[in-house]
């Protein structure tokens, strides 16, 4: 990765290479140039610039086609831009359903066939799941499912500002997302949390609107209907195919809640109610087990 700054010269941009850069490339020289693109010499881009987060969906193509797409991210990037859809929000904005979803691509293809490029059918589904998985964090120790030690998966779905359809918004559960981290590494289990760069970008969101993002909606309050939908939902149903249907597993959902005082409170409470719904076996000798340790 270089750092610098961008220069016109002679119709040509060149990158003016930051001292942090010549000494990371031990160039001794007090300046030195990097071409960008390489058209005067029969090449084509030598130099891209890189955005931090992939909520930038320019980012997130490059990410996605690999360094040697160049001929096919600048055109899509393009006709998204044109079609009004710059960033991850945006996209998740106008793709909430599959009606909207069939008409951005029809925005894009007619924009992308102006500039006879050919964009597949499945681009915004792909590039909708594709945003939304990068907001999560998704793991395991020693490694992901199935490679951890313990069938256990962590989760912490309110670690951030989430939106609730026709209700005031949810306001972040501190250190839960960190915690189910912590606990999945402890006993070498899985975890399924927002990622930390989506926690630090939607408090700073939040701070600046003074709302959540609208496309982070609360995964506990999803409407049956729209289950399939829910990034959460399509992970929790891969860990479970990835541990096996049938195998024993155990899902731990960490949240908050108020410390003790003279009102109530408690330090922890152990919720078995859904597994009591869902007919699990062996409810009955966890609740004796969790009543021996606390």
């Amino acid at each position: 990765t270089l750092s610098g700054e961008l220069q016109n010269i002679n119709g040509q941009p060149w990158v003016r290479l930051s001292e942090g850069t010549r000494k990371e490339y031990s160039i001794l020289t007090a300046e030195a140039w990097a071409l960008v693109h390489g058209a005067s010499v029969g090449l084509g881009d030598l130099l891209r610039r890189v955005y931090s987060e992939v909520e930038n969906l320019e980012e997130l193509l490059w990410r996605l086609g690999g360094d040697y797409a160049a001929e096919r991210v600048r055109p899509v990037a393009a006709a998204l831009q044109q079609a009004e859809v710059r960033d991850g929000s945006e996209l998740l904005a106008v793709a909430g359903t599959s009606e909207s979803r069939e008409e951005l691509h029809a925005r894009v293809f007619q924009e992308a066939l102006d500039m006879r490029l050919h964009v597949p059918e499945s681009l915004v589904d792909s590039l909708k799941m594709a945003v939304e998985d990068s907001r999560l964090a998704f793991s395991g120790y020693p490694g992901s499912p199935p490679q951890t030690k313990v069938r256990i998966l962590f989760t912490a779905p309110h670690s951030i500002p989430l939106v609730r359809e026709g209700h005031p918004p949810h306001q972040p559960e501190a250190h839960t997302a960190w915690l189910a981290r912590a606990f999945a590494n402890i006993v070498g289990g899985a975890f399924l949390t927002w990622s930390q760069a989506e926690e630090r970008r939607a408090l700073e969101y939040n701070r600046r609107m003074g709302d959540p993002d609208p496309t982070n909606c609360d995964p506990n309050f999803t409407h049956v209907d729209a289950l399939r939908e829910s990034p959460w939902t399509r992970n929790l149903q891969e860990v479970r195919h990835l541990y096996g249907y049938g195998v024993p597993c155990l899902h731990v959902d960490l949240h908050g809640c108020k410390d003790p005082n003279s009102s109530g409170g408690s330090h922890l409470v152990v919720g078995l109610r859904a597994m009591e719904f869902a007919g699990r076996h062996g409810v009955e000798v966890l609740r004796e087990c969790l009543h021996l340790t606390f």
